[in-house]
Protein backbone atom coordinates (compact mmCIF):
# COMPACT_ATOMS: atom_id res chain seq x y z
CA UNK A 1 0.00 0.00 0.00
CA UNK A 2 1.35 3.43 -0.89
CA UNK A 3 0.97 5.93 1.90
CA UNK A 4 -0.33 9.33 0.86
CA UNK A 5 0.98 12.46 2.58
CA UNK A 6 -1.33 13.19 5.49
CA UNK A 7 -3.05 16.57 5.30
CA UNK A 8 -3.56 16.40 9.09
CA UNK A 9 0.18 16.23 9.96
CA UNK A 10 1.33 19.66 8.82
CA UNK A 11 3.81 22.32 9.81
CA UNK A 12 1.70 25.40 10.40
CA UNK A 13 2.62 28.87 9.22
CA UNK A 14 2.51 29.88 12.88
CA UNK A 15 5.21 27.33 13.76
CA UNK A 16 7.34 28.32 10.75
CA UNK A 17 7.02 31.99 11.76
CA UNK A 18 8.06 31.09 15.32
CA UNK A 19 11.06 28.93 14.48
CA UNK A 20 12.59 30.87 11.57
CA UNK A 21 13.82 33.80 13.70
CA UNK A 22 15.03 31.34 16.33
CA UNK A 23 17.12 29.52 13.72
CA UNK A 24 18.49 32.85 12.50
CA UNK A 25 19.36 33.85 16.07
CA UNK A 26 21.10 30.51 16.74
CA UNK A 27 22.97 30.27 13.42
CA UNK A 28 26.30 31.34 14.97
CA UNK A 29 25.93 29.10 18.04
CA UNK A 30 28.38 26.18 17.81
CA UNK A 31 25.94 23.68 19.29
CA UNK A 32 23.17 24.69 16.81
CA UNK A 33 25.18 24.75 13.58
CA UNK A 34 24.92 21.01 12.86
CA UNK A 35 21.22 20.94 13.70
CA UNK A 36 20.38 23.92 11.49
CA UNK A 37 22.53 22.54 8.66
CA UNK A 38 20.65 19.22 8.87
CA UNK A 39 17.30 21.02 8.74
CA UNK A 40 18.44 23.04 5.71
CA UNK A 41 19.81 19.93 3.95
CA UNK A 42 16.50 18.12 4.49
CA UNK A 43 14.18 20.75 3.02
CA UNK A 44 14.13 23.54 5.62
CA UNK A 45 10.92 24.50 7.34
CA UNK A 46 8.79 21.54 6.28
CA UNK A 47 6.67 19.00 8.15
CA UNK A 48 9.31 16.26 7.72
CA UNK A 49 11.64 18.33 9.94
CA UNK A 50 9.18 18.84 12.81
CA UNK A 51 11.26 16.69 15.18
CA UNK A 52 14.39 18.72 14.46
CA UNK A 53 12.47 21.98 14.78
CA UNK A 54 11.38 20.79 18.23
CA UNK A 55 15.07 20.32 19.07
CA UNK A 56 15.80 23.89 17.90
CA UNK A 57 13.06 25.26 20.16
CA UNK A 58 14.30 23.20 23.13
CA UNK A 59 17.90 24.35 22.69
CA UNK A 60 16.71 27.93 22.32
CA UNK A 61 14.70 27.66 25.56
CA UNK A 62 17.84 26.46 27.37
CA UNK A 63 19.80 29.36 25.93
CA UNK A 64 17.13 31.83 27.07
CA UNK A 65 17.71 30.80 30.70
CA UNK A 66 21.49 31.07 30.37
CA UNK A 67 22.32 27.43 29.66
CA UNK A 68 24.66 26.61 26.80
CA UNK A 69 23.78 23.10 25.67
CA UNK A 70 25.88 20.58 23.81
CA UNK A 71 24.09 18.89 20.91
CA UNK A 72 24.34 15.18 20.05
CA UNK A 73 26.28 14.07 23.09
CA UNK A 74 27.60 10.49 23.48
CA UNK A 75 25.05 8.00 24.76
CA UNK A 76 25.43 4.25 25.25
CA UNK A 77 27.54 2.35 22.74
CA UNK A 78 27.52 4.19 19.42
CA UNK A 79 24.31 6.12 20.17
CA UNK A 80 23.94 9.81 20.90
CA UNK A 81 21.51 11.85 22.96
CA UNK A 82 20.08 15.14 21.76
CA UNK A 83 21.37 17.47 24.47
CA UNK A 84 23.75 17.65 27.38
CA UNK A 85 24.03 20.58 29.76
CA UNK A 86 24.75 21.59 33.34
CA UNK A 87 21.99 23.16 35.44
CA UNK A 88 21.77 23.49 39.21
CA UNK A 89 25.19 21.83 39.55
CA UNK A 90 23.80 18.69 37.90
CA UNK A 91 24.70 17.21 34.54
CA UNK A 92 21.69 16.53 32.36
CA UNK A 93 21.47 14.27 29.32
CA UNK A 94 18.25 14.72 27.36
CA UNK A 95 16.76 12.71 24.51
CA UNK A 96 13.77 14.48 23.01
CA UNK A 97 10.97 12.59 21.38
CA UNK A 98 8.27 13.97 19.18
CA UNK A 99 5.30 11.67 19.14
CA UNK A 100 5.08 10.97 15.44
CA UNK A 101 1.97 9.98 13.64
CA UNK A 102 1.58 6.22 13.44
CA UNK A 103 1.25 4.21 10.26
CA UNK A 104 -2.30 3.33 11.32
CA UNK A 105 -3.20 7.03 11.51
CA UNK A 106 -1.68 7.65 8.07
CA UNK A 107 -3.55 4.67 6.65
CA UNK A 108 -6.84 6.03 8.07
CA UNK A 109 -6.70 9.09 5.79
CA UNK A 110 -9.00 9.05 2.79
CA UNK A 111 -10.00 11.60 0.23
CA UNK A 112 -12.54 12.26 -2.45
CA UNK A 113 -13.93 14.88 -4.76
CA UNK A 114 -17.41 16.26 -4.22
CA UNK A 115 -19.98 17.06 -6.91
CA UNK A 116 -18.53 20.58 -7.30
CA UNK A 117 -15.04 19.23 -7.98
CA UNK A 118 -13.66 20.20 -4.56
CA UNK A 119 -11.15 17.71 -3.19
CA UNK A 120 -11.62 16.79 0.47
CA UNK A 121 -9.78 14.69 3.05
CA UNK A 122 -11.03 12.71 6.01
CA UNK A 123 -9.58 10.50 8.70
CA UNK A 124 -11.40 7.51 10.15
CA UNK A 125 -9.77 6.05 13.25
CA UNK A 126 -11.16 2.86 14.75
CA UNK A 127 -10.07 -0.35 16.40
CA UNK A 128 -11.41 -3.86 16.56
CA UNK A 129 -9.34 -4.74 19.65
CA UNK A 130 -11.09 -6.07 22.76
CA UNK A 131 -9.20 -3.50 24.84
CA UNK A 132 -10.25 -0.22 23.25
CA UNK A 133 -7.10 1.45 24.57
CA UNK A 134 -5.10 -0.64 22.08
CA UNK A 135 -4.82 -0.59 18.30
CA UNK A 136 -5.65 -3.75 16.44
CA UNK A 137 -6.62 -3.44 12.79
CA UNK A 138 -7.50 -6.19 10.36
Amino acid sequence: MTTQPNPFDVLSARERNLVYPIMTELAAEVWAMQLIATIDENGGLIAANKGRLFEVRFGHALRQVGITPRYEIPGEGQSTLDFGFISGNHAWSVELMRLEETQAARDAVFDGVDEDGTRWFGQHLYTNAEDLRQSNFE
